[in-house]
C-alpha cells in the first residue's frame, strides 16, 4: 500500500492566511500612516513656501495706500485681487493664486492696516515717514508715551492743586537725553539707552528711562527719538544731550543716525523759533548725523549745538499695513475653513 504524503488541508490554509493578515494589520497601518504623514508634511511644507512668498510681496508695499490702489487699479504687476466673499469686519481681503513646487495653491489674505491702540500719538497709526523700515534690527526707538503727562501729574500733586495742570504743562521743560556705549561684557555689543528729564519751576527734575537695550555694533544706524511738544507755546528750544562713550571711534559714530521726530498733533503748531538744541555732544557724537522733522508747511526745524539735517514728516495721517494673515488651500478648493486649510501664516509688518 502506497503512502500518501501529508499536505496542508484547505482549512488550515484559510486559518494561516488570516493569521497572516491579522498580524500584518499593524505594519499595514504604520506603512499607511507613514505614508499620509509623509504626504501632509510636504503639502505644509509647500504652503510655508507659498505663504511667505506672499507675505513678502505684501511687505514690498510700503503703506495700505499703495496696496489698495495696486488691487483697485489693477496696476501692472500687481497679482493680489479683492476677495468679494469676505466678512465686514474692519480687515482688508485678498485673493492671490500662487504656485510652488508643482502644487497650484490659493492664499487668501487678510490685512489689518492699522494698530489697535488709544493713543493718537502711535507713531505707526499717525504718520508714515519716507523710510522703508522704522522697527527693525538696525534701529532703536524710543518713544514719549506718557511720560509727560506723568511728570505733569506729579508736579500738581507737589504743589497740592494750586496751579492748573495746563498751567504746569506750559511752563513745564524737558531735556531728552541719549547715551550710547560699548558694552561692558561684549565689545560687539552697544548699550543704548534715551531718558526723558522734566522740569518745572524749582522742583527736583522728574525722569523717565524709556530706552535702555543692547543691540549688536554690526546692525545698529539709526536711533529714532520721537517725542511730541508740551504745548504750542513751548520752547523756542528743544532741548537735548548726546553722550557716546570714550571708546567709540570717529568712523564708528560716522556710521549712526539719530532722528528727532516730532509726533504734533492736530491743533498744535511749532512756536516761532523753534528749533532743536544739542546742548551737549560728548565723546564722537558730534560726528554722528542728526535729522529732524519739519513743520506742518514743510519748514525744516533746525538742530544747533552739531551738524544737522532736516527731513520731512508727513502730517497727514495714513492707513499702515499693520499685521499680515494668510491662509492656504488648494487651488481647487471652493469650500474655505479650517478643516480644508492647508496651514495659517501671520505676520507683522
Amino acid at each position: 500500500m502506497k503512502k500518501m504524503k501529508k499536505g496542508f488541508s484547505l482549512v488550515e490554509m484559510v486559518i494561516a492566511i488570516l493569521i497572516i493578515g491579522i498580524l500584518s494589520l499593524p505594519l499595514l497601518a504604520y506603512f499607511s500612516g507613514a505614508a499620509i504623514n509623509s504626504s501632509r508634511g510636504s503639502r505644509i511644507q509647500v504652503g510655508e513656501m507659498a505663504a511667505q512668498s506672499v507675505i513678502e510681496e505684501v511687505n514690498s508695499y510700503d503703506t495700505y495706500d499703495q496696496l489698495s490702489y495696486a488691487v483697485n487699479n489693477a496696476v501692472s504687476g500687481c497679482a493680489f485681487t479683492a476677495d468679494t466673499s469676505a466678512p465686514s469686519d474692519g480687515r482688508d481681503y485678498y485673493l492671490r493664486d500662487i504656485s510652488a513646487d508643482g502644487f497650484d495653491l490659493t492664499a487668501k489674505v487678510m490685512i489689518d492696516f492699522e494698530y489697535e491702540s488709544p493713543d493718537d500719538l502711535e507713531y505707526n497709526q499717525y504718520k508714515v515717514p519716507d523710510l522703508k523700515a522704522l522697527y527693525t534690527d538696525q534701529n532703536v526707538v524710543a518713544a514719549e508715551e506718557d511720560e509727560s503727562v506723568l511728570a505733569v501729574n506729579e508736579f500738581f500733586y507737589n504743589h497740592e492743586g494750586k496751579t492748573s495742570k495746563a498751567d504746569i504743562r506750559g511752563d513745564m521743560t524737558r531735556t531728552g537725553e541719549i547715551s550710547i556705549s560699548t558694552n561692558a561684557s561684549d565689545p560687539n555689543l552697544y548699550d543704548v539707552s534715551v531718558r526723558y528729564e522734566y522740569n518745572y519751576k524749582t522742583d527736583a527734575p522728574i525722569s523717565f528711562t524709556v530706552v535702555k537695550t543692547e543691540i549688536p555694533k554690526e546692525n545698529f544706524r539709526n536711533l529714532y527719538f520721537l517725542y511730541e511738544l508740551l504745548s504750542d507755546s513751548a520752547g523756542p528750544d528743544e532741548e537735548m544731550t548726546v553722550n557716546f562713550s570714550s571708546d567709540i571711534p570717529t568712523e564708528e559714530a560716522k556710521e549712526m543716525s539719530i532722528y528727532f521726530i516730532c509726533q504734533n498733533p492736530d491743533g498744535f503748531d511749532f512756536p516761532p523759533n523753534y528749533q532743536i538744541h544739542i546742548g551737549a555732544a560728548a565723546g564722537s557724537a558730534p560726528y554722528a548725523k542728526y535729522f529732524a522733522s519739519a513743520d506742518k508747511a514743510g519748514v525744516d526745524i533746525p538742530i544747533t549745538g552739531v551738524g544737522g539735517h532736516s527731513f520731512y514728516i508727513e502730517g497727514e495721517a495714513k492707513n499702515r499695513i499693520a499685521n499680515i494673515t494668510v491662509d492656504i488651500y488648494h487651488r481647487d478648493e471652493t469650500v474655505f475653513t479650517e478643516d480644508t486649510r492647508i496651514l495659517r501664516m501671520e505676520s507683522a509688518k
